[in-house]
């Protein structure tokens, strides 16, 4: 429900999948990947789109998402889903704009989700 060109960010981008389905659906892409054969797969990947599919190689808890970000999206294990709460929250207060998130198969703890749709969690942190 972001309008059309908003940014989207795929934290953990792996193969480029999810950035490139944004793309294709009128959104602007922007990814980070620390793994490096993941982080080539998605480059050949997103070549195509040029300057709409942005990626970077490196680690996201070093990293803040792009000023113009409107949403995000993510896929990690349990563990890691306190800490990256605190991450969110940090840059959304940083960006000083509501970040819609969605978080593939896991909850986010302290946050109370939008909505549900199959294995994705929708959260809005404002």
């Amino acid at each position: 429900q972001l309008p059309k060109g908003a940014m989207v960010v795929d934290i953990g981008a792996g193969d480029g999948a999810v950035m490139k389905a944004a793309v294709e659906h009128g959104y602007r892409a922007a990814g980070i990947e620390l793994n490096p054969l993941l982080y080539v797969i998605a480059r050949l990947r997103l070549r195509r789109f040029g300057d709409h599919a942005r990626l970077i190689r490196g680690n996201m808890w070093r990293w803040h998402v792009p000023s113009q970000t409107a949403g995000i999206f993510l896929f990690t294990a349990g563990p890691f889903a306190g800490r990256i709460t605190t991450w969110l929250r940090k840059e959304q207060k940083r960006l000083g704009a509501p970040l819609v998130v969605v978080s593939l198969g896991f909850e986010l703890p302290g946050e109370t989700p939008l909505r549900r749709s199959g294995a994705c969690i929708y959260y809005v942190f404002a």
